[in-house]
C-alpha cells in the first residue's frame, strides 16, 4: 500500500486511463460481435423464416387448384380437353416440387425435415392418384374415378393440408424465437453503448483533471518566479 501511495501522480493516473481505455476496446470488441450475431440473426429470420413461408402459400396454392383442376373435369363443367388437363396438373406438380426444393435450401429443424420429407411422400402418391383418375376416365370409367377422388383423394388433399399447417406452425414458433433472439442482443448492444458513454465521460473527467494541475503547477512556478 506504501508503495501504491509512493507513486508519483501522474503515474496512477495514466495506469486508470490505460485500465479505461482497455475496458472501452473490450466493450467495442463486444458490440461489434453482439452486432455481427444480431445481423446474421436478422438474416437467418428472412432466409429460413420468411421466405419458406412464401413457398408455403404457393404449396398451399398448388394444392387447391389441383384439386379443382380434378373436381372441375369430372362435374364434366371443365372447357379442358385431356391432354391440356395433364399439362396443366403436370406444370403445377413441377412448380409444387420447385417449391420444395427451395424450401429444403434454408435451415431446416429436425421437425420441419421430417413435415417436409413426409409432404414430399404424399405429393407423390397424390401424382399416382391423378395418373389413375385420369386413366379411369379415359377407360369409360368415370364413376370409378369420381369415387377414387372423392374418397382417397379427399384423404390425400387432408393429410397434405395438415402438414402443411403443421410447417406454418414450426415457422410461427422458430421465427418468434429468432427475433427474441435479436432483442436480447439489441439489448446487449444498448447496455454496451451506455456503458462506453460512462467511460468516456470519466475519462474526459480524468482529462480535465490533469489539465487543471497542470495549469495549477504552471501558475505555482510562475509564482515563484515572481518571488
Amino acid at each position: 500500500m506504501k508503495t501504491l501511495a509512493a507513486l508519483p501522480q501522474k503515474i496512477k493516473m495514466a495506469a486508470l486511463l490505460a485500465i479505461l481505455m482497455v475496458l472501452m476496446v473490450f466493450t467495442a470488441l463486444s458490440m461489434r460481435y453482439a452486432l455481427r450475431n444480431m445481423d446474421q440473426t436478422l438474416t437467418s429470420v428472412y432466409k429460413d423464416r420468411l421466405q419458406p413461408a412464401v413457398e408455403l402459400v404457393y404449396l398451399n396454392e398448388n394444392l387447391y387448384a389441383k384439386r379443382l383442376l380434378l373436381e372441375t373435369y369430372l362435374s364434366d363443367h371443365s372447357m379442358l380437353s385431356m391432354s391440356a388437363l395433364r399439362a396443366q396438373l403436370r406444370q403445377t406438380t413441377q412448380n409444387s416440387y420447385q417449391r420444395i426444393n427451395m424450401f429444403e435450401k434454408t435451415e431446416l429443424t429436425g421437425q420441419e425435415a421430417q413435415q417436409l420429407h413426409l409432404f414430399k411422400t404424399n405429393l407423390r402418391a397424390q401424382v399416382d392418384l391423378e395418373r389413375s383418375i385420369l386413366q379411369l376416365t379415359e377407360a369409360g370409367q368415370h364413376q370409378r374415378a369420381v369415387d377414387l377422388f372423392e374418397q382417397k383423394g379427399y384423404r390425400l388433399f387432408q393429410r397434405d393440408v395438415r402438414l402443411l399447417h403443421g410447417l406454418v406452425t414450426i415457422q410461427h414458433e422458430t421465427g418468434q424465437q429468432a427475433v427474441e433472439t435479436a432483442h436480447r442482443q439489441a439489448a446487449g448492444g444498448t447496455i454496451n453503448t451506455t456503458f462506453l458513454i460512462g467511460l468516456a465521460i470519466i475519462i474526459g473527467l480524468l482529462i480535465q483533471q490533469l489539465l487543471v494541475k497542470k495549469t495549477q503547477q504552471k501558475q505555482s512556478v510562475g509564482y515563484g518566479n515572481l518571488n
